[in-house]
């Protein structure tokens, strides 16, 4: 039977005061994951990268993750009922090395980190 990873769940927002929606940390990966609904404009995609990166800079002086770590930022974009993407978000998002996943085709990690997030925000 193979051994599943354990992360640390974390809720930047709740913690610092601002960051992305969540993150998932264990001794050597990071995922900083920011969910957007419907379109993806170049104003989201900047303010998303602007809120994964501050983070980033939080959990590395926090002593959560170390410069050696592999960090997976992740644009988590809800994309039901006809929304869309545009194309400057989408190179936008590129060019600061952040991938877009749709939600629709999410693997079931990114999906469960989703539902963790609504159920936070819920409470």
């Amino acid at each position: 039977m193979s051994e599943k990873k354990q992360f640390d769940i974390i809720y930047p927002e709740k913690e610092f005061g601002k960051g992305c929606d969540i993150a998932a940390v264990n001794q050597k990966i990071a995922y900083l994951v920011e969910f957007k609904k419907c379109n993806l404009s170049i104003g989201d995609a900047k303010k998303a990268a602007r809120q994964i990166q501050f983070t980033e800079e939080k959990l590395i002086v926090n002593n959560k993750i170390s410069y050696n770590d592999t960090l997976v930022r992740i644009v988590l974009h809800d994309d039901r009922g006809g929304c869309r993407v545009y194309s400057q978000a989408q190179i936008e998002l590129e060019r600061r090395k952040i991938r877009r996943q749709p939600l629709s085709s999410a693997p079931k990690f990114l999906r469960r980190l989703y539902n963790l997030y609504k159920n936070c925000v819920k409470n």
